[in-house]
């Protein structure tokens, strides 16, 4: 009996380990399964998000972490004029992003946030959902986002609370993320919460002249 608990805790080790993988990059079959029950979940919490930015003139947005598209499909609603770019580490996730019925004017990449190739200054919008905890160098990827965002341009994190309970429990308060984020040259202006869901609205420091 003991041995039978031994070996099914191992399992469902081996289990957790496969599934927390796939969340970061999702692969195959069951990297397309995934996203698709993702989407139950998680584009609700895009809806609300985005809510802070509806009205926003923007004209490029970069959509970081896309899965299988969907939350890139939302944007193009929200934004019909504008030039949307979504990146995913996933070929999987890219490949089913090209399936989405997406009408405007969107491309997609398999890229890394820390170090993405685009011109500086190319993004009034650039936006977060559901990963920036997974981010394996997340001061990289902070600098890399400063250095796209254009002077006046917005960056949207939004999660559920628990990711960054259980990822980043040093920044779960919102004082310490603020603090952390302005060391990138990112000033946290709006925060929101609702349905165990967190948003932060974060703009470009701006320069102090000499």
């Amino acid at each position: 009996m003991l041995y039978t608990l031994i070996i099914l805790i191992a399992l469902l080790d081996l289990l957790f380990v496969h599934l927390v993988s796939q969340s970061k990059r999702p692969r195959g079959f069951v990297g397309v399964l995934m996203m698709k029950l993702w989407n139950r979940t998680y584009l609700p919490m895009v809806r609300w998000a985005s809510g802070y930015i509806k009205g926003k003139k923007v004209n490029n947005i970069l959509d970081v972490g896309v899965g299988n598209g969907g939350s890139t499909a939302y944007l193009t609603e929200l934004f019909p004029n504008a030039n949307i770019t979504g990146i995913d580490l996933s070929e999987t996730a890219i490949a089913e992003a090209y399936k989405q019925p997406i009408k405007g004017k969107v491309s997609f990449a398999v890229k890394d946030i820390t170090q993405t190739d685009y011109l500086s200054a190319s993004f009034d919008l650039i936006c977060a959902f559901q990963t920036h905890f997974h981010w394996q160098n997340a001061e990289t990827a902070y600098t890399e986002i400063h250095r796209l965002l254009t002077d006046s341009g917005v960056l949207l994190i939004a999660c559920e609370k628990s990711k960054i309970r259980y990822y980043l429990r040093d920044l779960e308060e919102t004082g310490a993320f603020s603090s952390y984020m302005e060391h990138f040259g990112l000033y946290l202006e709006e925060t929101a919460q609702q349905n165990g869901w967190v948003l932060f609205v974060l703009l470009k420091k701006p320069v102090a002249n000499s």
